[in-house]
């Protein structure tokens, strides 16, 4: 029975989805975890900067901290999406 667990989540997460007033539609509807949804694809793209040995490691007291190259790290992200992504998603509007 390996599929068990995932069937259970997502029934769980379907049914509780249609209701404004559940956790999960609560949650997922969160500010912060949609912002989180539109830069997913930023992030993936440019953790790998963050996570493995950085640049800057050692130039300054708190390079190496896990909060600095999280704050960096969506700093870039932010920079990435509004920059380079939103201008290509919307020159696809223009042909779709």
């Amino acid at each position: 029975m390996p599929y068990l667990f995932p069937i259970t989540i997502s029934v769980i997460l379907l049914s509780n989805l249609n209701f404004s007033e559940s956790f999960f539609y609560k949650t997922l509807n969160n500010l912060f975890v949609k912002k989180v949804g539109i830069l997913s694809y930023s992030l993936y793209l440019r953790q790998q900067l963050f996570i493995n040995e950085q640049p800057w490691s050692g130039y300054f007291n708190f390079s190496d901290t896990l909060l600095f190259n999280l704050i960096l790290l969506s700093l870039v992200a932010n920079i990435s999406y509004n920059f380079l992504e939103l201008p290509f998603l919307k020159f696809k509007e223009r042909f779709y």
